[in-house]
């Protein structure tokens, strides 16, 4: 379980999300001044028909608004590079967030501290995650996340 797959914006509207934030350079008050992305990221809770089925359900789902758009020429690699406008959603089902949140991945820990403005949406799960979030830090983690930003 540890491929990401790409999928349309309708699709990430289905799946059921106890949390998800925007993070990145807009967060960290380092966007463009002539405009950025908008990244959000959070946890998807899979279903009981996805987790039982036979095959392997994805660690995370991504949308890039930037590959509708499918502009040639406008990419790094085989990827659209998002510009001013673009929408970019990280998804993680929640196993695979908390096996990374706990491993100490500090881009993972953002949706828990960031501030209540930068909320797109949040249930009972992810308040708790928020407000439980210390349970996922120790020592461990505080030295994987010195020098991050900086």
């Amino acid at each position: 379980m540890s491929r990401s797959e790409h999928v349309t914006f309708e699709f990430i509207e289905t799946l059921v999300v106890p949390l998800r934030t925007v993070y990145g350079s807009e967060v960290h008050g380092i966007s463009h001044a002539q405009g950025s992305d908008r990244d959000e990221m959070g946890f998807f809770a899979p279903t009981l028909r996805q987790c039982t089925a036979l095959s392997d359900l994805p660690s995370s789902y991504q949308h890039k608004s930037a590959f509708a758009r499918n502009e040639v020429g406008f990419r790094i690699g085989n990827q659209p590079k998002s510009g001013a406008g673009d929408l970019d959603i990280l998804l993680y089902d929640v196993r695979h967030w908390a096996k990374l949140a706990i491993a100490g991945n500090p881009q993972v820990h953002l949706p828990l501290y960031v501030g209540d403005e930068w909320v797109v949406m949040s249930n009972d799960l992810g308040e708790t995650a928020r407000r439980e979030r210390a349970r996922f830090m120790s020592s461990h983690v505080a030295s994987k996340s010195l020098g991050y930003m900086t």
